[in-house]
């Protein structure tokens, strides 16, 4: 399955937002929506999460990022930043209590934010790939 890095960017803003992906194996295309389970009110979304359950073989089901490997992705990119008070002050937030709130809070006070959402989207799009040649692999 081979989709496109617009593709790939738009599945991987999906997954950011913590919603199931499903793309065609055949086609290509894609429909995201929230884990039905997890949600007060499905029904904006049950004409999706029906046409995907009707044909769940001709899909490829995209997982967002649990929060172990979501830590990792906070914790490689701290360490990827030079040394000083910026880094510091990510660092520890990440050692404290409740590391998404307190790193979240710290990023965006500090002047890493946009390179943060850079490197947070090449993450994703990277946990996509991975999910997509998986499942590549697994038919095989």
């Amino acid at each position: 399955m081979k989709l496109s890095e617009e593709q790939l960017n738009e599945i991987a803003e999906s997954l950011e937002m913590n919603l199931q992906c499903f793309v065609h194996k055949k086609t290509g295309d894609w429909v995201c929506y929230p884990d039905p389970d997890e949600i007060d009110d499905p029904e904006p979304w049950q004409d999706l999460i029906e046409k995907v359950e009707q044909h769940r073989d001709d899909y490829i089901h995209l997982t967002p990022m649990d929060s172990f490997w979501a830590y990792r992705v906070m914790e490689r990119f701290v360490f990827s930043l030079e040394p000083g008070e910026e880094r510091d002050r990510l660092e520890d937030a990440l050692s404290r209590r409740r590391p998404f709130r307190n790193f979240n809070y710290e990023i965006h006070i500090s002047p890493y934010r946009d390179e943060w959402f850079a490197y947070r989207r090449k993450a994703y799009i990277r946990w996509a790939k991975d999910q997509l040649e998986y499942s590549d692999d697994s038919e095989e």
